[in-house]
């Protein structure tokens, strides 16, 4: 057998112990001022790199020729057909411009029409794409982005149904088609645009901040937390670079800096490893692969420039994963047990959401500094070998993602991080075993700490007991 009793029991003991030792009562988060990246001038070549940069982030352009031709003709096609599809169903004399997107007055379909955009305005900027520079979809392009920002996304308009696609989904949407669009957009335009996204989210550190918030689902100005505070610090940082704006630009950057203080109660990375968001929920899986993905955009970005980030606070986030993700991915997927309600979508599971933590962890690598570089990188060269459902980095499909993930698989002078043994989780209720014979178990537990499980949003609502003790076993 890969796993004994002798082994299960060991494993439940000590996480019993851990336990008692936590007790049951909430320590309150000290208060701890982070490190903040002095604010220098800024000269105006530097936006323009970083925005090139992206840019380049965004298309792959610098890789598509490195593909096989099998690979550059599956890539080129799919957005070319999400191309002719967008054009050919748009509806020019209706409000909704979309047949299936006609409640366009909810944050979802306007979020929608916008990653819809950026597929598309990724096809235009593909020089290899029948469509490249192609001007009538530019022109549809710029008649969308005018008409939603008309009609739907104003400075002033009720924030209707969730507030996430208000406030972190569509302004990241928006810079994104904006630094695809730049030379398109007239800059009368595209400084409209931004501004409408920054009076929806003004702030890295807060959400809820606009007078239009009261209308939303989560009403009132709050701290940003966890994953959420790495969207609002990107947006922010992106923005601020579009716009030539160091206020904005800087407060995206120093944003993300508190997210590596350890928290010792609610939002955020605990010392242990343990990730936790709205407030007792378990959620290493996704909403820290959100934060990790955030924070490797902004460390890729702002390398070199008077934006760049050299925290030692950071520097937790790097001892978290190198500790704890060792043992949260298992066969290169990311456990259930730390996916909250995630588990219930029928487009994830432990692969799909693996995939999307070691892309953003393998960014972060690029970006990190040079005593945690290589252990990153061995981490997620263990990864790769480690998956028994995919060839990695097939999967992948940002082409700059994919290629920074084909140098550490290849690159020979970087070994794999095996990791076996125990590994505790006490602050989240959770607990993995990896044998030395490649047997992992996982026990999934909850206390007046850490919920049981969460149901949100339609999701998750019959996960009653996947945090009653709940054990995982995987085979080889």
């Amino acid at each position: 057998m890969l796993l004994n009793k002798k082994s299960l029991l060991i494993c439940l003991l000590a996480l019993n112990v851990s336990a008692q030792v936590l007790g049951n009562e909430k320590i309150e988060n000290k208060d701890i001022s982070a490190t903040k990246i002095e604010k220098v001038q800024v000269p105006k070549e530097v936006y323009e790199s970083i925005r090139i940069k992206w840019f380049k982030y965004l298309t792959g352009v610098d890789y598509i020729n490195l593909m096989t031709e099998e690979e550059r003709v599956a890539h080129i096609s799919s957005l070319e057909n999400t191309a002719e599809i967008f054009m050919n169903s748009m509806q020019y004399d209706t409000p909704y411009i979309f047949d299936d997107l006609k409640n366009i007055k909810d944050g979802v379909p306007i979020n929608n029409v916008y990653n819809r955009l950026k597929t598309v305005a990724t096809a235009y900027n593909i020089p290899q794409s029948k469509y490249y520079k192609n001007e009538k979809l530019k022109e549809a392009i710029l008649f969308t982005m005018e008409h939603i920002g008309k009609n739907y996304y104003y400075i002033g308009a009720p924030e209707r149904g969730n507030w996430w696609q208000w406030e972190l989904g569509i302004p990241k949407a928006i810079n994104d088609v904006v630094t695809l669009m730049y030379d398109e957009i007239p800059t009368e335009k595209r400084m409209e645009y931004l501004k409408t996204s920054q009076y929806f989210q003004p702030y890295a550190e807060y959400s809820g901040a606009s007078p239009s918030a009261d209308f939303s689902s989560n009403p009132g100005k709050r701290l940003s937390t966890g994953g959420n505070r790495l969207d609002t610090s990107i947006i922010s940082f992106i923005r601020g670079v579009l716009m030539e704006d160091p206020v904005q630009t800087f407060d995206g950057a120093n944003g993300v800096i508190d997210t590596g203080i350890y928290v010792t109660s609610g939002d955020g990375f605990y010392e242990d490893g343990s990730f936790v968001q709205h407030g007792n929920i378990a959620y290493n899986g996704t909403y820290a692969s959100v934060l990790f993905g955030g924070l490797g955009q902004i460390l890729y970005l702002a390398s070199g420039t008077p934006f760049e980030i050299t925290a030692k606070e950071v520097n937790n986030i790097y001892d978290v994963v190198l500790n704890g993700y060792s043992y949260l991915f298992i066969n290169g997927g990311i456990a259930d047990l730390v996916s909250g309600r995630s588990i219930s979508r029928n487009d994830t599971s432990e692969m799909t959401r693996g995939r999307e933590v070691m892309a953003n962890l393998a960014l972060i690598s690029e970006g990190a500094p040079q005593e945690y570089k290589l252990k990153l990188k061995s981490l997620i060269k263990n990864i790769i070998e480690e998956n028994n459902s995919e060839i990695q980095p097939e999967t992948v499909k940002n082409l700059t993602l994919r290629n920074i993930i084909k140098n550490i698989k290849e690159n020979k002078n970087i070994d794999s991080l095996k990791t076996t043994g125990i590994k505790l989780f006490p602050a989240m209720d959770r607990a993995i075993y990896k044998t030395e014979k490649n047997g992992k178990f996982g026990i999934s537990m909850h206390s007046s700490r850490i919920g049981n499980y969460e149901s949100m949003n339609g999701e998750n609502i019959r996960g009653w007991h996947t945090g009653d003790g709940v054990t995982y076993i995987y085979g080889i």
